[in-house]
């Protein structure tokens, strides 16, 4: 008897937003303790996702959102890297640059041509989520680039770890280098929760 296949997994607003905060929740639990969830951070991932928008997402379509926001938020921080002293235009957000710029980066780095016009999306949330577990350089974003972002309708995006699933529970990722696991991670990381906690208060 044939599968039936799976449909694929639509990221509304609604989505999106409960997807995020999970996320976050679990980072400031310290379920990232290197960069990525693990098992724990995982599974509570899937199980309160489900629960709180009533969906039955499998572990690879959330894994999939998973590595699509990390590939978004990647070129993001490369891009105000790339952008010291520019602004951001406060019509919509995103990079104040010339034409000539964009058409620099986009010719560089194609999954950034989403920014043009808008900024990160729910930028705060994803920089609590992958703050400190990503590569901020052109090449290292400009492969994954080309292959998906988490706009996409089936939020396959770009698997940028583990591209053949193995069944693993862990989210298994790009592990920061030492500069990255420098003491003022603690500091940071409950800088970070305060911060959430007082915009969740508002």
């Amino acid at each position: 008897m044939p599968k039936t296949r799976k449909p694929n997994a639509q990221w509304d607003a609604n989505a999106a937003k409960n997807f995020n905060e999970i996320c976050v929740e679990q980072v400031l639990a310290n379920n990232r303790p290197q960069g990525c969830l693990n098992n724990k951070g995982y599974a509570n991932l899937i199980s309160q996702f489900n629960e709180r928008t009533g969906r039955n997402y499998t572990r690879v379509q959330i894994k999939n959102r998973w590595d699509a926001l990390k590939a978004d938020f990647t070129t993001w921080k490369t891009l105000l890297l790339s952008a010291s002293g520019l602004g951001r235009d406060p019509k919509t957000g995103t990079i104040a640059a010339s034409d000539d710029w964009w058409e620099e980066k986009i010719d560089a780095m194609p999954l950034c041509k989403k920014f043009r016009f808008a900024p990160l999306d729910n930028e705060e949330d994803v920089e609590i989520m992958f703050s400190g577990a990503s590569c901020t350089n052109a090449n290292a974003v400009a492969p994954s680039a080309r292959e998906g972002s988490a706009g996409n309708g089936n939020g396959n995006g770009n698997r940028n770890c583990n591209d053949k699933d193995n069944g693993s529970d862990d989210v298994q990722e790009v592990h920061p280098s030492p500069a990255e696991k420098q003491p003022a991670k603690t500091g940071k990381l409950a800088w970070l929760k305060r911060t959430w906690e007082e915009r969740k208060k508002r």
